[in-house]
């Protein structure tokens, strides 16, 4: 099998949307944001065996420091999964191994890294390659409503009911003026931790401006029996999977407990929808009250210079750390005081920068 670059005009987007593997994050509309946010270009290969077409790739070719880099996605994108979308009887692990040849020799590119959400850590046991494991919850939507509500916590089932107790409305949201409502609740929960949101206000507003057009995003909203806004959240889904983006709340609202109202209301919103699995976008602690399945995916990273792959180990060190030094004392200081954290918005970084 080989793979083959598609012109952009040329590439059959359509047909693309039709394969049951196909994600949100590797839509058109979601490749066109992600390439405006990193300055690279949309790259889509088809696969080939003879001159059957099997199977397609999308991904993002950029520049770091003058290296070239294949991404499907890249750390600080914001994206979780891209990857392959195959037919049913085509081995991810051969396209996998078609795709380095792809990205080295017909690219020309330095490096490529690949998140591929039907990639399993089976498939990469055997192969001489750099692996991060990803670790995320996932909760299984094809379940009953009662089965899902009953499988949480039950401080977070009482927490959904003391919300509706409370008057706690969540509506659904529409796109003008959201960004600045949730960006603005965002900060508040960042400086409870002495940080700040790893994107600004008008990477949300671009987001929301390329994405909702297409339906993949569910924004919803919080409000008390007043109308005041006091917390907002932002979803993505297409066809199978659906995924927790970001979360911002009013801390001086946060009694009421509306984070735990949107998240439900979330999950039965794309249960409606006939998706099958909600990804919770990382393992923080503060996620295992919804009662989600520990699911670990395989991040796999190809350098052609092993130096190449150790320099951007360290520059994503040195750039988390300030960040992971903070959080960490929050953590304490949470477990020190006993306060509830269930709220708190780390889980957010992790969701835009797995």
């Amino acid at each position: 099998m080989e793979f083959y670059k598609t012109d952009i005009a040329d590439v059959p987007w359509d047909r693309l949307d039709g394969f049951s593997d196909r994600m949100f994050s590797q839509r058109y509309e979601w490749l066109d944001f992600v390439s405006k946010i990193s300055g690279g270009k949309i790259v889509i290969a088809t696969l080939k065996d003879g001159h059957k077409v099997v199977g397609y790739f999308s991904g993002i070719l950029f520049h770091r420091f003058g290296v070239p880099i294949l991404g499907s996605p890249f750390p600080g994108w914001t994206t979780t999964y891209m990857g392959f979308n195959l037919q049913p009887d085509v081995s991810r692990v051969d396209a996998l191994m078609a795709l380095k040849h792809f990205a080295f020799k017909k690219l020309g590119c330095l490096h490529l890294e690949v998140l591929d959400r039907y990639l399993t850590m089976d498939h990469v046991a055997d192969l001489d390659v750099d692996v991060v494991v990803e670790p995320t919850y996932v909760t299984p939507l094809h379940l009953e409503e009662e089965q899902i509500f009953a499988s949480m916590s039950s401080a977070c089932r009482r927490c959904i009911r003391k919300a509706e107790k409370n008057g706690v409305i969540i509506e659904e949201a529409a796109p003008e003026g959201f960004a600045n409502e949730y960006y603005d609740q965002l900060i508040d929960v960042f400086e409870k931790q002495d940080l700040r949101p790893p994107y600004d206000r008008q990477y949300v507003q671009t987001l929301i401006d390329k994405i909702h057009p297409s339906g993949d995003a569910l924004l919803l909203r919080a409000k008390t029996q007043d109308g005041e806004k006091i917390a907002s959240a932002i979803y993505f889904g297409h066809k199978e999977h659906s995924l927790f983006w970001g979360n911002g709340s009013l801390r001086s609202h946060q009694k009421l407990r509306p984070n735990e109202a949107l998240h439900w209301y979330a999950l039965r919103y794309w249960k409606k929808r006939g998706v099958k699995y909600h990804d919770w976008c990382g393992p923080n602690d503060y996620k295992r009250k919804y009662g989600p399945q520990l699911c670990q995916v395989p991040r796999v990273r190809f350098s052609r210079y092993r130096a190449l792959g150790w320099a951007r180990d360290a520059a994503f060190r040195l750039y988390t750390l300030p960040r992971v030094i903070k959080r960490q004392r929050f953590q304490k200081q949470i477990k020190q005081t006993g306060e509830n954290n269930s709220a708190n918005s780390i889980g957010n970084a992790n969701a835009t920068n797995p």
